[in-house]
């Protein structure tokens, strides 16, 4: 039995694994414009200024900084921008403070659901002996570190 996520990401061949938006989106004029480039996985960590000690602010007159990122406006976009964050944390150290992301994108629900039926499937296998592809159909991606499942 193949893997189906392998299988989906089959699809995806030739391009970008991962893309790195490292102290890049706050600068950009449409940012999840930007985001929805992303083919399967993203990396991202943005300046969160706001918590920054007064002295250390230099960007708020800075005109090439278009918006001011905490966590929860990185979530907002990338959830517009149609990925789905697992791990999505502030970085704190020395008064300076960072969101820093990592998501991947969302799977439709034709997608999800294909997904779920092979997995069920391999599960089924796997009772009967044969390899299983590691999917369970419970599994659903982790609430992002920082935010509220509840909404």
């Amino acid at each position: 039995m193949s893997n189906p996520i392998a299988a989906y990401l089959k699809q995806f061949e030739g391009q970008p694994d991962v893309t790195i938006f490292n102290e890049t989106l706050q600068k950009a004029d449409d940012p999840v414009a930007e985001l929805k480039k992303v083919t399967t996985r993203a990396v991202i960590v943005v300046p969160d200024e706001w918590n920054w000690p007064p002295n250390l602010q230099p960007f708020k007159n800075n005109p090439t900084h278009k918006r001011f990122y905490d966590a929860d406006l990185l979530a907002e976009h990338l959830h517009e921008a149609g990925l789905e964050p697992y791990i999505l944390r502030q970085i704190d150290f020395a008064g300076w403070s960072f969101c820093a992301a990592e998501a991947i994108r969302k799977l439709n629900s034709k997608e999800r659901r294909r997904l779920e039926r092979q997995a069920k499937f391999s599960t089924a296998a796997t009772s009967a002996g044969t390899s299983n592809s590691g999917i369970s159909p419970e599994s659903k991606p982790a609430t992002p570190q920082g935010t509220n499942p509840e909404g």
